[in-house]
């Protein structure tokens, strides 16, 4: 089971916005994990499954992908705007048609800021749990103060 870690981010650094699918999708099994979303800050997707394979462009964290294939602990996979390269695993976290769905039907946030710090707690002093680049989109949970409460990706 994922426990959803709750973040909070500088209101400063991120712009609100609410963001709805243009189009309802329909659910699939939910072990169907065909698709995923960027979990760090940018991903890098390669011409081919290895280090060793050019970069062919990146994702930034949030952006939708959809899994096309897997080789070892490397997926194929391609962004909304048609690029494909290959991922590492550990880069995305493959979900569900329905859990896609659920991610673009929520509230989000997304960073307008060149980079930002996510931390633990609403603290500057507080823990830095991961940073994000301008355009990441993050699950919106709420706010508290100075401060919006967000789930990464990954959870």
């Amino acid at each position: 089971m994922i426990i959803m870690k709750r973040l909070y981010v500088i209101i400063a650094t991120l712009f609100f916005v609410l963001l709805c699918g243009e189009e309802e999708m329909s659910s699939t099994n939910r072990g169907d994990m065909l698709y995923a979303l960027a979990n760090q800050s940018v991903i890098n997707l390669r011409s081919g499954p290895g280090h060793v394979n050019e970069l062919t462009t990146q994702a930034i964290m949030g952006t939708p992908l959809k899994i096309e294939e897997k080789e070892g602990t490397w997926v194929r996979v391609t962004t909304p705007e048609g690029y494909s390269g290959w991922a590492t695993l550990n880069s995305i976290r493959p979900m569900s048609r329905r859990e896609l769905d659920d991610f673009i039907q929520s509230k989000r946030v997304i960073v307008t800021t060149h980079f930002t710090l996510l931390r633990e707690r609403p603290s500057e002093h507080s823990a830095i749990v991961a940073d994000a680049v301008w355009g990441a989109v993050l699950q919106y949970d709420g706010d508290k103060n100075r401060y919006f409460i967000i789930i990464l990706p990954n959870g």
